[in-house]
């Protein structure tokens, strides 16, 4: 009874978000979690496998990304125009994104760490403490432990870094928030594909594993994918008349160029060469920075369809970091159903491995998640100072 008084309360959605937003949101993570469950389904058994779409879905990491730079680059505007550059609203952006992201991944990570320790023996010390700093990647292949994480380095150095260079660069060279945020995002849309162009020249790269540890999964790599989120919300902010004027044509030539690049991805047109490990990263953000003007104007929605995306969208984050290492992982590859032997085993596992994540990250989200979300609003610093408010971005999410 509980639990259905959590449903209703769950779906009563703010209506100040961006079911636009929403709707990208949730299609990032069901590619993830479809991508990530194939897994579960042998090659033998399916030789279409191909044709039903389980490599054929976008990459949902690379959406989450831009757009997670979007939602942050006009969080960053918006504070920096209405206010100071100083140590104060740069910690109280650090706190609200800190809120956001650190704890459910350190549940996640502990959790991890204990039953892996019970299963395995021991867990090099050295080891897990890089991924409470998220330098288990920086630079270097991602470790087969808590495979999730890879995209959560990125993310938060990039909250870490790009703000610090922002007012920094405000308080050296005396510009305007307009200007120091255009100077840094070219700054950081050049060097990460730069550091890739070295990178391909100086390394043999000879199939997906090189090209998935040495330049998808690290931060140093990564970092401009997001970063062309940050060059929407400045088009959206700055230059809103470009930004609204033909939507639909942007958002046509976004699907075009997502879904093509896509297609080259996975029929290795270009095989392991230059587009594959150094450009194909920015097609996929250009793509879809197309999409947000259009979704930016889809406001709110009505029916079973609309909170059925929502109610993904909310649960997003939870779903990311339990699919695959909780779920999949430790759940999903232990247990096995003999009386049910008329049935295949991958299917019956394939059809706990969604009911089981949309059902945890639900719990997870009612219980933890929107719990810390709620205390994150009503912690501020003013003038070295904690002090409460009511204020909250229901896009902030």
């Amino acid at each position: 009874m509980f639990q259905i008084q959590g449903i209703r309360t769950l779906i009563k959605f703010d209506t100040s978000r961006i079911y636009g937003l929403d709707i990208l949101r949730a299609a990032a993570i069901l590619f993830v979690v479809l991508e990530h469950g194939r897994f579960l389904l042998p090659v033998n058994d399916f030789p279409n496998k191909y044709f039903f779409g389980f490599k054929l879905f976008l990459d949902g990491v690379s959406i989450f990304f831009v757009l997670s730079g979007y939602l942050i680059g006009g969080i960053l505007i918006k504070v920096l125009e209405n206010g100071r550059a100083n140590i104060f609203t740069l910690t109280n952006f650090w706190i609200k994104r800190w809120f956001r992201t650190l704890p459910n991944y350190f549940l996640i990570l502990i959790i991890l760490i204990i039953i892996t320790g019970k299963l395995h023996g021991a867990i090099s010390f050295l080891g897990i403490t890089k991924y409470f700093f998220f330098v288990q990647n920086f630079c270097l292949p991602h470790p087969d432990f808590f495979n999730e994480g890879w995209s959560l380095s990125v993310e938060e150095w990039f909250y870490f870094i790009i703000p610090v260079f922002i007012f920094v660069i405000i308080a050296l060279f005396k510009l305007k928030a307009q200007n120091a945020v255009l100077v840094t995002s070219i700054l950081f849309l050049i060097f990460p594909m730069i550091f890739r162009y070295y990178r391909f020249y100086h390394i043999e790269v000879s199939g997906i594993d090189d090209w998935d540890m040495m330049f998808r999964k690290q931060v140093i790599t990564r970092l401009d994918s997001l970063m062309f989120g940050v060059i929407g919300a400045y088009l959206h902010h700055y230059h809103s008349l470009i930004w609204r004027k033909r939507t639909k044509i942007f958002f046509s030539l976004g699907i075009i160029i997502l879904i093509g690049q896509r297609v080259i991805e996975v029929s290795h047109l270009f095989s392991w060469g230059i587009y594959t490990c150094v450009f194909s990263f920015t097609v996929n953000a250009i793509g879809t920075v197309f999409l947000l003007p259009f979704l930016g104007t889809v406001k709110t929605g009505k029916g079973l369809v609309y909170k059925c995306l929502t109610f993904i969208s909310l649960i997003s984050y939870s779903m990311y970091l339990l699919n695959l290492s909780v779920i999949q992982y430790l759940i999903i590859n232990s247990i096995e159903i003999p009386w049910l032997s008329t049935v295949p085993q991958h299917l019956l596992k394939y059809f706990f491995y969604w009911f089981l994540t949309i059902s945890f990250s639900f719990l997870l989200y009612l219980f933890y998640e929107k719990p810390i979300m709620n205390l994150r609003k009503n912690i501020i610093l003013h003038n070295g100072k904690r002090v409460h408010t009511g204020h909250t971005n229901s896009n902030d999410h």
